[in-house]
């Protein structure tokens, strides 16, 4: 176990990553792909449950499904715009034919009498049952192809396969690796997250769902804490920029005198509260949220007003031109009750 030197390990050209070599490195370059993180980050569009290794009578149709066939026998069936590659297979008590089209080199890849791991859909007739253009691999009683299989975006000369295969490979060189963690462990034992390194391998190599969901939210976790790092990052930043000292040159009761109607306790309660923070001289950026019709112009009109009578300028952006027109027409004759200038800026102005 070591601290891991980002720039030797992650930043690997995916080109040099057993199993990928040039041709397949420009296609994954297609997906956003070219370095050994990049890989690691690419996050499965879903999962495939193979956990379960059916036989041919038991096997539902129209869902893929997992089986073990032996090859009993096997042809190439020449057509005039295709070739296809048939295979006559069993479990030991059924029967099925399995079709490859315009795929000669399988004539060769499957033996006669040897068993190979099937996943796909199984269709039944009166008289047969089929499998159309299914995954294969070699069957070995010493090594178990049952589990939980991710599936991956794809482009021309990638298959889910292909890149589980180059996982497999990319996953040795960092599994054990350990990373120095930025987090602090508070935040990690409250949360219980687990390792940046053991989640991403966990998203492609899933123990199970509950395993998968665990190291899902692991990572969700610690993206919702950098987003929160930054975010305060920023408004430190931010607060401490030049900036105008607002004063209560306009207060609440003045304010609210202006119109024939009174504040409900929300627009009182949240006026007061934003006086708060922008009074004490620092920038602030305040986020108000409420139902349409609640009063947030009435709101946001009091501190463009309360800028203009502290000899700045106020503005009200509005996201087309009929409501800015409108918001103008109901501001306008408030506005003038203070002796301030209203003017309507349009896209086409």
């Amino acid at each position: 176990m070591y601290i891991l030197n980002m720039h030797d390990v992650f930043e690997k050209n995916i080109q040099y990553i057993k199993g990928v070599g040039p041709k397949k490195a420009k296609a994954f370059e297609r997906l956003g792909v070219t370095t050994l993180w990049d890989l690691l980050n690419y996050v499965p569009i879903r999962y495939e449950d193979r956990t379960k290794i059916y036989d041919l009578e038991n096997a539902p149709e129209e869902e893929n499904v997992s089986l073990v066939l032996q090859v009993i026998d096997k042809r190439l069936v020449r057509a005039r715009r295709f070739r296809i590659v048939k295979l006559r297979v069993s479990d030991g008590i059924k029967r099925a034919d399995v079709l490859f089209f315009n795929q000669d080199w399988l004539n060769k890849y499957f033996k006669i009498g040897k068993k190979y791991y099937f996943y796909g859909k199984v269709k039944r007739d009166i008289l047969n049952i089929e499998l159309n253009n299914t995954e294969y691999s070699d069957y070995s009683e010493d090594i178990d192809l049952t589990g939980i299989f991710p599936v991956y975006n794809l482009t021309r000369g990638i298959t889910s396969k292909t890149i589980r295969n180059i996982m497999d490979n990319a996953i040795k060189e960092v599994e054990k690796i350990s990373l120095e963690e930025v987090i602090p462990e508070s935040f990690i034992k409250s949360f219980k997250i687990k390792g940046i390194i053991e989640s991403l391998i966990g998203i492609h190599k899933p123990e199970d769902f509950d395993h998968l969901k665990i190291c899902f939210d692991s990572m969700k976790k610690r993206e919702i804490f950098f987003l929160q790092f930054a975010f305060r990052y920023i408004k430190g930043k931010y607060s401490k920029l030049p900036h105008c000292l607002l004063k209560e040159e306009l207060t609440l009761k003045e304010y609210q005198d202006l119109y024939p109607f009174d504040f409900t306790n929300d627009q009182k309660k949240v006026i007061k509260k934003i006086n708060k923070e922008i009074f004490k001289g620092r920038n602030v950026n305040i986020l108000l949220q409420g139902d349409v019709g609640s009063g947030k112009t009435v709101v946001a009109t009091y501190y463009a007003m309360l800028a203009v009578k502290n000899g700045q300028h106020g503005i009200i952006m509005a996201p087309t031109e009929v409501l800015a027109t409108q918001h103008f027409n109901n501001i306008r004759p408030i506005a003038e009750k203070l002796n301030i200038e209203v003017v309507l800026l349009k896209g086409g102005t």
